[in-house]
């Protein structure tokens, strides 16, 4: 599992992302880091580190850039080290990923690029970068059809200040602040000052800007999502005695455990029990 944080709006976004990636519920990650799409090209800092080793750096990191994303992972395909750490980027795209590719092994013996496939994200990189399609609504569509399993995809682009993403098994939140617009995997980090919010389900895509998301079926046919304020998160919280470890949890966790508890109780009375023989 990763912890995504991205952001594009009208002010520099380093010290941004790293706050709310600093946020997600990220104990014991071995992998973290940042990109940052800089006069046309992408800036990347990332270490063998937490997301608060990221924030005792960050004088290290380019602060030019209004559009950029943090992520924070455990190695799980190679040795971790600053090499194989996470996002994965090239000069005109970022990329993170939260969730697995199951036939990665497959994809990668097909791809035939310059540069070493060891993570998930190195393949969304590749893949991408070779992607059919006009536009990276496109591309993105494109791959993700690719892929078994469904991992939740989040990137970047040099070209413009946008974040584009995709949902997959992992709903994804997006943020609106008073100065741009936000994508995470986990609710916890739009308590870095987001007003309000909505949440992109499998299938979904979009590109945000900081101006506006715009929010595509899986079909990349225009949708419209409600807008929450961010208040009503709390409130969820105390009508369901939701606490603070419940809360940090990835959004599809919190979505089944909300079901499941009420005044601090937890509901089994809905559910029986399975028989097995023996």
């Amino acid at each position: 599992m990763s912890g995504i944080y991205a952001f594009t709006g009208s002010i520099p976004c380093r010290d941004i992302i790293i706050d709310g990636i600093n946020r997600l519920c990220s104990k014991g990650k071995e992998l973290c880091g940042t990109a940052v799409n800089t006069e046309e090209k992408i800036s990347l800092f990332k270490i063998h580190g937490s997301p608060e080793t990221l924030l005792e750096m960050a004088e290290s990191i380019n602060n030019e850039g209004c559009t950029g994303l943090a992520e924070c992972a455990n190695a799980c395909r190679a040795k971790p080290s600053a090499i194989t750490s996470v996002p994965c980027a090239s000069e005109k795209l970022a990329v993170a990923v939260n969730g697995n590719v199951e036939n990665f092994d497959e994809l990668r013996r097909r791809l035939k690029v310059s540069f070493p496939v060891a993570t998930d994200e190195d393949l969304l990189l590749a893949l991408l970068s070779f992607a059919e399609g006009n536009g990276f609504l496109q591309k993105l569509k494109y791959t993700a059809e690719l892929l078994t399993g469904a991992p939740s995809v989040v990137f970047i682009t040099s070209e413009e200040n946008a974040v584009y993403c995709r949902a997959g098994e992992y709903p994804l939140a997006v943020g609106i602040y008073e100065n741009g617009c936000a994508v995470t995997s986990e609710m916890s980090a739009l308590e870095n000052g987001a007003k309000r919010y909505f949440i992109l389900e499998k299938g979904e895509s979009a590109r945000i800007t900081k101006e506006r998301c715009a929010v595509y079926d899986e079909k990349l046919k225009r949708i419209k999502k409600p807008l929450l304020p961010v208040h009503e998160i709390k409130s969820f919280e105390n009508d369901f005695g939701i606490n603070e470890e419940i809360f940090c949890l990835p959004l599809a966790v919190k979505d089944t455990l909300s079901k499941l508890i009420k005044d601090n109780r937890l509901l089994l009375g809905s559910f029986a029990p399975s028989r097995r023989g023996g």
